[in-house]
C-alpha cells in the first residue's frame, strides 16, 4: 500500500514537471512569436516610413524637374521671341543687303525739268539712277526738282496736283527687293521743303501697281536718305509718288536693293 502510494506520488510529480516545462516552452515560443511580431511591425513601419521618405523625395525631384521644364520652356519661349524676324517698314539706309538694282536704269517721270528759283536756264535735272548720291545741298543740276505751284500752268508744274511720279524700269523682273531708298535735300529754304510723303510701289507690267508702303522720311535740313525696308518684293518696275512739300522738293538719287 505504501509503495502503490509513492509510486503515486512519484507520478504525480513528474506529470507536474512535465505540465511546468510544456508550459514555459509555450510561453517561450509566444514570447519569441510576440517579439519577431513587434521586429516586423516594426520593420514595416521603418519600411513605410523609407517609403515616405523615397516618395516625398520623388515629389520634390518631380517639382525641381517641372521648374526646370517651366524654364526651359520660357527660355525656348524667349528665344523664339528673339528670333522673331518678321520684316517692317523703317529705315532701311543702315541695312542694306545685296545689289542695287536701279543703278544705271531708265525711268520716266519729272517732265518737264524746271528752271532754278532764279528763274535761269540751269534746269535741276540730275541723274536719279547713275550711282552718284549727292550730300551737299547746292542749287544745281547736281540735284533733280520736283516743282509744283497752283497758281502756274498745268504744262509748266513737273508734280501735278502737288504729286511727282518716277518710274524705274529694272530691265527684268526682280525677286526678293529688300529695300528703296531716296536721297532728299531739305533745305527749308527758297520753298524747298521736305516731301510729304513718297510712297512706293512695284509692277510687273508698268500698268497693274501692288503699294509697297511709305518710306521713313529723314528729318534735318542736311541731305539725307528716305527709305523703307521690305519683305521679298518682286517686279520690273518700281513707282516713287512724291507728294511735294512746299514750291520744291530736291532729289538726286533712288537706289533699289535686292539680295
Amino acid at each position: 500500500m505504501k509503495k502503490l502510494s509513492l509510486i503515486l506520488a512519484l507520478m504525480l510529480v513528474l506529470s507536474c514537471a512535465l505540465f511546468a516545462a510544456c508550459g514555459g516552452d509555450e510561453e517561450s515560443s509566444a514570447a519569441d512569436s510576440s517579439a519577431a511580431s513587434s521586429e516586423a511591425a516594426s520593420s514595416d513601419v521603418e519600411s513605410s516610413e523609407a517609403s515616405s521618405e523615397a516618395a516625398s523625395s520623388d515629389v520634390e525631384s518631380s517639382e525641381v524637374s517641372d521648374d526646370s521644364s517651366a524654364a526651359d520652356d520660357s527660355s525656348v519661349a524667349d528665344d523664339s521671341s528673339s528670333d522673331e524676324s518678321d520684316p517692317v517698314q523703317g529705315d532701311a539706309a543702315t541695312d542694306l543687303k545685296g545689289e542695287n538694282v536701279a543703278r544705271g536704269k531708265n525711268y520716266t517721270g519729272g517732265d518737264p525739268a524746271v528752271t532754278d528759283a532764279n528763274g535761269s536756264t540751269s534746269n535741276y535735272t540730275a541723274n536719279l539712277t547713275d550711282g552718284a548720291a549727292n550730300n551737299v545741298g547746292a542749287y544745281d543740276n547736281t540735284w533733280f526738282a520736283l516743282w509744283y505751284n497752283p497758281d502756274a500752268s498745268v504744262a509748266s508744274n513737273n508734280a501735278p496736283n502737288g504729286v511727282g511720279t518716277i518710274v524705274i524700269d529694272l530691265e527684268k523682273k526682280v525677286e526678293d527687293i529688300n529695300a528703296i531708298r531716296v536721297n532728299l535735300y531739305n533745305a527749308n529754304a527758297s520753298g524747298i521743303v521736305a516731301a510729304k510723303s513718297i510712297v512706293a510701289y512695284v509692277s510687273d507690267d508698268n500698268s497693274t501697281w501692288t503699294e509697297l508702303g511709305a518710306l521713313v522720311l529723314p528729318t534735318g535740313n542736311d541731305p539725307d536718305w528716305a527709305s523703307i525696308a521690305l519683305d521679298g518684293a518682286a517686279g520690273q518696275y518700281v513707282k516713287l509718288e512724291i507728294t511735294v512739300g512746299g514750291t520744291w522738293t530736291f532729289l538726286n538719287e533712288i537706289e533699289v536693293y535686292a539680295d
